[in-house]
């Protein structure tokens, strides 16, 4: 109802000015441009020569009186005129008494007299017909002044039109970004998306095609894919269902004095991270021990991927990290994942995005703004799709949806297999410019679930593209949300971490920590685990948001674990953690 109202007064305020305006320019119109004379039945009196030096008003002599009071000059009074001397040129004006005095002088008794009469009676003519023109002209004059506040008027009008032409923008820009609350009957499925454990892997990311699998002698079976890629599985959804609780403590740590952005994958025994400064490493999940290192030289700001044996990773542009040069490149790179031998390499442009593995491919997104689709045994490029910003986040995946946000303020549907365009949905308008999306989608309940820019948590159909809730956090919304039960969790710069219903976008609780987020959360059994730019990890219930521990480290990434322990990722360094005090 109140959207609709300010629909509704902004339409009627837009209305009346617009009304106003034009009978402002009706009434400035609505009297002709002619002189008084015209109007009164008049004639009009003669215009003022061309050429004729000085002033308007210095022209007027001040004796003349008025040319309708004026009677007509008869000869003998023509004969008392022509006694009267002509002033030279460029005299000033004579008192009010001379033309008095002028009327009873005697008469000319000279013939040259006489003509110099003439010639002063012409001079006099002359000089009221000036006098006659000057008097129209301030006729005019008054008559703009008359006219004048029809013209403020109109002006007046056309000014509160502008004003409220702005003021109507705000109301609907204001009213447009407003929150959404949504359906639970409209596009959402009421089933739980399924969620792996972490003992066995996703069959959509482990397993290999009979068709390509090499006859040769069996050998050992690998430990299994615990964690494979950013967000736990490809739908992004941050959840695994795990016994581990709160508290916990360190049995070892890692770290070079690098920042580390984003979470390790986990899988055959070894935990794989990428450090910002472009050294991606393989490490022994038991001990902490490095089994191999590839100095790329180049940023990195992407967690990497895990599938059949194989290790994906992203990298920027060579340093500076936060280049802003003309051609930049980047590139994507895959590793046998026990020995960390390259197997090809993809050239690409700049590249943050977590590598996403399925269908035989990996998908990536750029800075060029491309989505593209990497073959997963050669990295040939099978497919691109061009957004009209840089990409930064990654995709995710479901029912052959590939969805993806872009720096253009758009979120894409893309069918998988072959880019094609599905849908396109934008954040809402605002005044300045809309939200753009950093965040990576998670696709759960038939719908896609990602934060923007513009401080606000958005929920799409997956189907249709279409706008099903919008809830503001206070802040820029970086992080990926988690999806868990039926509850989207989600922090925001403004420090506060929300649960909002899957359904609705309505919020269930919420949580103040003491520092903006900017990484993105994860369910751990039913604890949710986020870190805060003022380097603290909180563990809260996920149900209810009460806090239930906090650890001294951490920044952008919070947490993986496996069966028996909590991967805590800090500002430089990861803590392999068991519980316990």
């Amino acid at each position: 109802m109140r959207s609709l109202l300010r629909r509704h007064v902004a339409s009627v305020v837009l209305l009346a000015i617009g009304v106003g305006a034009f009978l402002g320019l009706r009434l400035g119109r609505a009297r002709p441009r002619r002189p008084p004379a015209l109007r009164s039945g008049r004639q009009p009196r003669p215009q003022l020569p061309q050429g004729d030096g000085g002033s308007l008003l210095g022209s007027l002599p001040p004796s003349t009186p008025p040319a309708s009071t004026t009677p007509r000059a008869d000869p003998a009074a023509m004969r008392r005129e022509a006694a009267r001397p002509v002033p030279p040129a460029g005299a000033p004006p004579e008192p009010a008494s001379a033309g008095r005095d002028a009327a009873v002088a005697p008469p000319a008794a000279t013939a040259p007299a006489a003509a110099d009469a003439r010639a002063a009676a012409g001079a006099r003519a002359a000089a009221g017909a000036r006098a006659a023109a000057a008097r129209a002209a301030l006729a005019r004059v008054r008559h703009g002044f008359r006219r004048r506040p029809a013209l403020a008027g109109a002006i007046a009008a056309i000014a509160l039109a502008g004003v409220g032409a702005a003021a109507g923008y705000v109301l609907y820009a204001r009213d447009a970004g407003s929150d959404v609350v949504g359906s639970s009957t409209v596009e959402f499925v009421v089933t739980e998306p399924p969620v792996a454990t972490t003992t066995a892997p996703p069959a959509a990311t482990t397993t290999t095609p009979a068709a390509t699998v090499p006859a040769r002698p069996a050998r050992p079976a690998l430990p299994p894919v615990v964690w494979p890629t950013y967000g736990f599985d490809n739908r992004r959804l941050r959840t695994v269902p795990s016994a581990l609780r709160p508290p916990f403590r360190s049995v070892w740590t890692f770290g070079r004095r690098s920042l580390l952005e984003f979470p390790p994958t986990l899988a055959y025994g070894r935990l794989t991270i990428a450090l910002n400064h472009g050294d991606l490493y393989s490490l022994d999940a038991r001990t902490g021990k490095v089994k191999w290192m590839f100095p790329s030289g180049r940023c990195v700001a992407a967690s990497p991927a895990v599938a059949n044996g194989i290790v994906y990773a992203s990298f920027l542009n060579r340093p500076p990290c936060n280049s802003k040069a003309d051609g930049l490149d980047g590139e994507v790179v895959a590793f046998a994942a026990l020995t960390g031998r390259i197997r090809w390499r993809a050239a690409v442009g700049p590249t943050e995005s977590s590598p996403l593995v399925a269908n035989g491919l990996v998908y990536v997104g750029d800075w060029s703004g491309k989505v593209l689709a990497l073959d997963a045994a050669s990295g040939a490029a099978r497919w691109s799709f061009q957004t009209g910003g840089k990409v930064k986040g990654a995709a995710a995946l479901a029912d052959g949806r590939l969805v993806i946000g872009s720096y253009d303020g758009h979120v894409y549907s893309l069918d998988a297999r072959t880019g094609a365009l599905i849908w396109k949905a934008s954040a809402q308008e605002r005044l300045g410019a809309r939200g753009t999306f950093y965040a990576t989608p998670a696709l759960a309940f038939g719908r896609v679930y990602i934060g923007a820019t513009d401080g606000k948590v958005y929920s799409f159909g997956a189907s249709t593209g279409k706008l099903r809730w919008s809830q503001s956090t206070g802040g820029y919304v970086y992080a990926s949300a988690a999806v868990w039960r039926r509850l989207v969790l989600v922090g925001s710069y403004s420090g506060r971490f929300l649960a909002f219903d899957a359904a609705t976008g309505e919020e269930r609780w919420r949580f103040t920590a003491a520092g903006p987020i900017s990484g993105s959360a994860v369910v751990i059994g039913d604890v949710v685990y986020v870190s805060t730019l003022a380097r603290r990890t909180y563990a809260l219930d996920a149900a209810t948001g009460k806090l239930l521990w906090t650890f001294p480290e951490g920044k952008y990434a919070a947490a993986i674990a496996d069966v028996g322990r909590l991967y805590l990722v800090g500002y430089t360094l990861l803590y392999a953690m068991v519980p316990g005090r």
